[in-house]
């Protein structure tokens, strides 16, 4: 759809700057990332070689600590990502045809479930930036965004 250039002009110019990005990190390399766009998980990815070791789990129950209630859009055909996210506790509340860029059929997921109470509250991710390496290999949850917080563009870690 679009070219590897096309996306790095698109993270640097509108990602970046405009949402709340975390990524995880591992030696070096980027291994997990999750964006998050007001009460929308805009962009969620974790490199298959790394998946099955919970780095999945750890950006959606971050996401899930910084929002009351979240959505998203999953393509039907992506059964992992669908029992993924449910196993998380989001529903499916839509579907639709082909009403997307890439014109593949796709659900709209929602969390909290609507009829529970799950989400309604207010408590913030812990802060131990002491901390550079998890238990899993990996190292620390980094939030990189020019965007928010220092305001200087300086990387916030949460682990």
């Amino acid at each position: 759809m679009h070219s590897d250039d096309e996306v790095r002009a698109w993270f640097a110019t509108v990602v970046l700057p405009s949402r709340e990005v975390w990524v995880i990190d591992a030696g070096g390399a980027l291994v997990a990332l999750l964006v998050l766009d007001d009460g929308w998980v805009d962009q969620f990815y974790v490199d298959p070689a790394w998946t099955g070791r919970g780095l999945g789990s750890r950006l959606v129950d971050l996401a899930k600590q910084r929002r009351a209630a979240l959505d998203l859009w999953t393509f039907e055909a992506n059964l992992g990502a669908r029992r993924f996210y449910e196993r998380h506790g989001f529903v499916a509340i839509e579907a639709t045809d082909d009403a997307n860029e890439e014109g593949a059929p796709a659900i709209r997921y929602h969390w909290p479930d609507p009829g529970s109470r799950q989400g309604q509250r207010d408590d913030i991710v812990p802060d131990r930036r002491d901390q550079d390496t998890t238990q899993d290999g990996t190292d620390a949850l980094v939030r990189r965004s020019s965007g928010e917080g220092s305001g200087n563009g300086e990387d916030e870690r949460q682990v």
